[in-house]
């Protein structure tokens, strides 16, 4: 269902012998086996240059989030004491029966560059490197001990980022951001696409802003080339800023009709500066 990233190039075989044939599939073969052999990869990634991020954050029906993922997956519904936003909080205290919803968010952060080990990975050019995530609430998310977090999507803009993550053994989905400005004066209509959903939000910042909170998010996470990570996010942001806006979503998929269903979406705070670091642990392989 997901659009995602793919790496390499493919060519023709062209017309040859057998032999020439037979050589370049155990070639092929050897070289797949190598790969396969030093995957999954441990790894860290610093994000630099934070120009901005927010979440998204949604109350997900119990029975449709049951089809985002796995039947073993234990889902934490948002009465079970968690931390959540003042929104989604109030609409819980307010209608009781939303405790046993399931709370999600989609969180996406944009940088000037992202670096491992001392090498750039990717550097922005004509518009910051988008990186997000689509998670949901759920105990020892994958079966990974300490993940709170499901992770649904692992998403980025950038080919180079999406490669990078290739390589280490994690596969990330396809995200575009297109913002329109109708009217100058007015909010900009910004339209965020991935997996066959669209999420449009128009508003802005708003008050004065106050100085960052540091976050770690704990996801689990099943990739191509093993059975599970644990993917930690650490942010320390500089400030934050309220947000006001006006949101709606297009789409026919699970996901959407969990977006649709929501009984609030909350978006923000605007966060701005500091520094993130992604860690990418390998906890089981096939």
């Amino acid at each position: 269902m997901n659009e995602r990233w793919r790496i390499g190039a493919m060519g023709s075989w062209g017309r040859r012998g057998k032999g020439v044939l037979a050589l370049a599939l155990v070639l092929v073969l050897a070289g797949r086996a190598g790969a396969q052999a030093t995957l999954p990869t441990d790894d860290s990634w610093t994000l630099e240059g934070s120009k901005g991020g927010y979440c998204i954050r949604y109350l997900a029906d119990p029975v449709l989030a049951r089809e985002l993922v796995p039947k073993s997956a234990s889902l934490v519904p948002a009465g079970s004491g968690g931390d959540l936003p003042i929104l989604l909080a109030g609409t819980i205290k307010e209608e009781p029966k939303f405790a046993q919803w399931v709370p999600g968010a989609i969180c996406i952060g944009f940088y000037q560059r992202v670096i491992s080990a001392g090498h750039t990975i990717a550097q922005a050019r004509s518009r910051p490197i988008m990186i997000a995530t689509n998670s949901i609430a759920a105990q020892a998310a994958h079966g990974v001990p300490g993940a709170n977090q499901y992770l649904i999507d692992f998403m980025t803009d950038d080919r180079s980022v999406a490669s990078a993550a290739d390589r280490i053994g994690v596969d990330m989905s396809a995200i575009e951001m297109v913002k329109k400005t109708h009217v100058e004066g007015d909010d900009p209509t910004v339209t965020i696409s991935f997996a066959g959903v669209k999420i449009n939000w128009s508003g802005h910042a708003v008050a004065d802003s106050s100085v960052g909170k540091t976050h770690s998010v704990s996801f689990g996470y099943g990739g191509p080339k093993s059975a599970a990570w644990l993917v930690t996010n650490e942010s320390t942001p500089q400030s934050a800023r309220l947000m006001v806006a006006v949101l709606w979503v297009e789409g026919k998929n699970s996901f959407a009709k969990v977006l649709q269903t929501s009984p609030v979406r909350a978006i923000g705070p605007e966060e701005r500066g500091g520094s993130a670091t992604l860690t990418f642990h390998a906890v089981t392989r096939k």
